[in-house]
């Protein structure tokens, strides 16, 4: 005989005892999901909207599995920028799920699922029941389904070269000249640059004379042919970057003469490589600048090592009382 869900929600609630909420109990909702999209767009994936609440021992298990399966682990590390929006009671934020088609006054449980495009379009709904394990003994979700479900929404990968023409082109209708780098979403190093280059102070020098495009190594087709079309040195390190002019060939890369690939610049010497690179290419970049842009690389690797994905801010402590099991799941 099965155990009833409301003595699964509780030994689960026992098991994830002191550990952060999952859901923001406090946090803007509409304000997440619109970042997100841009970080989607920025890097052509999708935003994967997971609306549940911290009572939800299936939330919990859910959130485990997108954690721990190494293909779903690896497909949303990819393909998705994630959003979990607490429901509450279903008092909260239900008039929002209600904009993507989500009505949670007709009795759909949680966790529910929304995949929304890089417009912040919705692109599918999906629950989480149909996803569950079936098998006799088995709690949680079947890898397999979560997975199908991941790929069958993700989105369609670009041609590398498509991207790389469209940035020239732009490029020099606006006077600039493009910025590229070559990295891969599971690489620490690779993340740690987009990190760096995305700051205030770096993205504001660089805009100045530069258009900064990223190819996806793993998730464009074709990146790796052009990046061995364009880099001297083999070995495979990223990321690799250059400034290129309006032809696509490139004035400056992150190879210093007879060196190897600096990747994420963080000795000295990598670090006034990349300084050589910019007063080589920019056209209004001053010194300043240059010396601005190395200040904040040599300060960036002071700071405490961050070897995984940004998290996100603390929830605020679920006030809730104990959750209502015919809600669960």
């Amino acid at each position: 005989m099965n155990a009833p869900r409301w003595l699964l929600a509780a030994a689960l609630c026992l098991a994830t005892e002191g550990k952060a909420p999952l859901f923001a109990t406090k946090a803007d909702a509409v304000q997440a999901i619109a970042a997100a999209a841009v970080r989607a767009k920025r890097e052509n994936r999708r935003v994967l909207v997971e609306w549940g609440a911290n009572w939800c021992s299936w939330c919990s298990m859910l959130q485990g599995l997108l954690e721990t399966d190494p293909k779903v682990r690896r497909t949303v590390l990819y393909e998705y920028e994630v959003v979990r929006v607490d429901i509450g009671r279903f008092d909260r934020n239900v008039e929002l799920a209600a904009s993507y088609g989500v009505d949670f006054t007709r009795g759909i449980g949680i966790p529910y699922l929304s995949i929304l495009d890089a417009d912040g379009k919705l692109v599918a709904n999906h629950d989480t029941y149909t996803l569950e394990r079936k098998e006799i003994g088995k709690k949680g979700h079947d890898p397999e389904k979560v997975l199908d479900v991941l790929a069958r929404n993700q989105a369609p990968y670009l041609a590398a070269d498509a991207v790389l023409a469209a940035a020239l082109a732009s490029s020099v209708a606006d006077g600039k000249r493009v910025l590229v780098w070559f990295a891969a979403p599971g690489s620490v190093e690779c993340r740690k640059f987009e990190a760096w280059a995305s700051s205030a102070e770096v993205a504001g020098i660089l805009a100045k004379d530069f258009a900064p495009t990223k190819i996806d190594v793993e998730r464009t087709l074709g990146g790796k042919e052009l990046l061995k079309g364009l880099r001297k040195n083999e070995k495979k390190t990223l990321p690799w970057f250059a400034v290129l002019d309006a032809q696509g060939t490139p004035i400056a890369t992150s190879e210093p003469e007879g060196g190897a690939n600096v990747g994420f610049p963080s000795d000295p010497s990598e670090i006034a490589h990349v300084a050589d690179m910019i007063r080589k290419a920019a056209r209004t970049i001053t010194d300043a600048d240059v010396d601005a842009v190395g200040r904040s690389l040599a300060e960036f690797h002071e700071k405490p090592a961050d070897d995984g994905p940004a998290p996100e801010p603390a929830p605020e402590p679920d006030p809730d009382p104990a959750p209502d099991p015919e809600k669960d799941g």
